[in-house]
Formats: structure tokens, C-alpha cells, sequence
């Protein structure tokens, strides 16, 4: 296949990564027994953007694991690390490893920083917005892989919740990089709208549990609810529509561990018996 839309040439060395590629997603499909819809891009590694750090050095260094017990805790990682989000660590460490090597990608990246840096105000309020998301790019695997509890759809409902008070506070800026995340930013209204419409504030762990949707969101689960809550009263007007519907006045609805739930006529009115009723037992006055 041609990739040269993902930024992929034809080339010697663009087609062995692809075929390395797609060899992974092979894998990947035969070890996973589950859908792998979030891997929607495939991304090209250009050696130039990036200063190379061959293994061995980048071991000395220590930049994402220390020498000696190859942990991350005392690695340069781990001490230069200020992020608020499992996903802002995961992108400062890629950072930290793969250094910009292109002068205006440098420049962009100085200049937002720079931004944030003289405004300690803007910087402690993204600060505090970012503190309240949950982790999006976790939520998504599992949710595009089926395994999402209703507790992910509730985090991720809260995560989306916090979007226009994120975006809101970057428009205006004046460095290239923010105004690119500004514009990158999509609120996803109407995923928000069907998450908040649908699920209760604090959602169980298991589904099994039940309970996560909201009452008035589907008619057929009120119903069920209904019956499971509040048999006899789903009973007795039930009765009510069947008396109202057949013209019988004497028409009850009775149990016993034969039928189960049945509904009994008298012989007086045994002319009125619907046709889509289906005669069980004769009594001595009723049927």
C-alpha cells in the first residue's frame, strides 16, 4: 500500500518500515484476540528531526532509567519531571529522549515555554486544569478494545467536560505551539452531550453492578427497572389496560407456580375473550 499521505516515500527504506509495520500490526492481531481500531496512523521516524542517542550512551546518560538498577526513579526523567497527567509524563519523556534537532521546531517549543514562563498566572491555571483530566489516551485503548468499564465512560465523560475550560484559556496566545494546541483541541460536544445524558455521576466499576444509567434515558430500561422495583404495581396496571382494552370488568391477573402469571375471565363474559389470548384451564366459572 502507499502511505505517502502519513508522510511516507517510495523509497527503499519507507517500504521496509512499512513492512516492518505492518509485520507488528500482524502480531499484534494474532496476540491480542481484540479490536485495534485506536492505531488508526502510522507516523514516519526521520533520523533528522531528531538528535540520535545510540544505546549504550543513552544508557550512561541515564535519561529514562537509571545505570545500576534500571529504574525510573533517579533517572533524568524522573528529576526534571513536573507534569500534572500520566499523559504529559509519557510525552516529556519521548521528548527527552528523542531532542529536536530542527531550529524552528527548537524555536516554537522555546517560544511556548518562554509564554508560560512569563505568565505564571496562565501557566498555575492550565496547571490546575490539566490536574482534573483523567488519562485519555489510556481510556481510549480501552474503550476502542471493548474492555471499558462504566467507570472509564464516566472519566472520560469528566475529561471531556473539562475541554472548553482548557481551550478557553489558550486562545489569544501569541506562541505558534499554543495557538496550534488551541486549534488542535476538539471539544467532542456531542460525545460529551450522550456520555452526560446517559450515565449517573458516580459510575460503578463493573457493569455487572448495573445502576450507571440514567433514569429517563431509555424508556425500555425504565420499564425493566420499573418491574423489578415495582412488580405489583406494573401488574395492577397492567390489569387496568387489559380490563380497559377487552371491556371486562371482572378480568383479573393472578400467579400460582403452574402458569406462572396468568389472567382469568369469567364464563360471563367469555364472549369478549380476545383472539391473541390462549385458553390454559377451565375453571367451574372462569377461564
Amino acid at each position: 500500500h502507499r502511505l505517502e499521505g502519513f508522510g511516507f516515500a517510495d523509497t527503499p527504506e519507507d517500504r521496509q518500515a512499512i513492512r516492518a509495520a505492518g509485520a507488528i500490526l500482524d502480531y499484534l492481531t494474532e496476540t491480542q484476540k481484540t479490536s485495534l481500531a485506536h492505531l488508526d496512523r502510522l507516523l514516519p521516524y526521520r533520523r533528522a528531526s531528531v538528535l540520535e542517542i545510540d544505546q549504550s550512551t543513552r544508557r550512561s546518560l541515564e535519561i529514562t532509567r537509571t545505570l545500576r538498577e534500571g529504574q525510573r526513579e533517579g533517572s533524568l526523567a524522573a528529576v526534571l519531571d513536573r507534569t500534572v497527567t500520566p499523559m504529559g509524563a509519557r510525552l516529556w519523556a519521548d521528548w527527552l529522549s528523542s531532542p529536536l534537532t530542527d531550529i524552528a521546531a527548537i524555536n516554537h517549543r522555546l517560544d511556548a515555554v518562554e509564554e508560560l514562563y512569563r505568565n505564571g498566572r496562565l501557566a498555575a491555571e492550565l496547571r490546575g486544569s490539566l490536574q482534573r483530566i483523567y488519562d485519555l489516551e489510556r481510556l481510549l485503548v480501552r474503550i476502542t478494545t471493548g474492555r471499558a468499564s462504566p467507570r472509564d465512560l464516566s472519566f472520560l465523560a469528566k475529561t471531556l467536560r473539562m475541554l472548553p475550560e482548557l481551550k478557553a484559556k489558550l486562545v489569544g496566545r501569541s506562541s505558534r505551539l499554543l495557538q496550534e494546541i488551541e486549534s488542535a483541541i476538539d471539544l467532542c460536544q456531542d460525545l460529551q452531550a450522550k456520555l452526560d445524558a446517559a450515565l449517573v455521576e458516580d459510575c460503578p466499576l463493573s457493569s455487572r453492578e448495573g445502576g450507571f444509567i440514567r433514569p429517563g434515558y431509555s424508556a425500555e430500561l425504565d420499564e425493566l427497572r420499573d418491574l423489578a422495583h415495582g412488580g405489583k404495581q406494573w401488574i395492577a396496571q397492567y390489569q387496568a389496560h387489559q380490563i380497559q382494552r377487552t371491556g371486562i370488568p371482572t378480568l383479573k391477573v393472578g400467579f400460582n407456580k403452574v402458569f406462572g402469571y396468568y389472567i382469568e375471565v369469567t364464563n360471563t363474559h367469555r364472549d369478549k375473550i380476545p383472539d391473541d389470548y390462549i385458553r390454559k384451564q377451565t375453571l367451574k366459572n372462569a377461564e
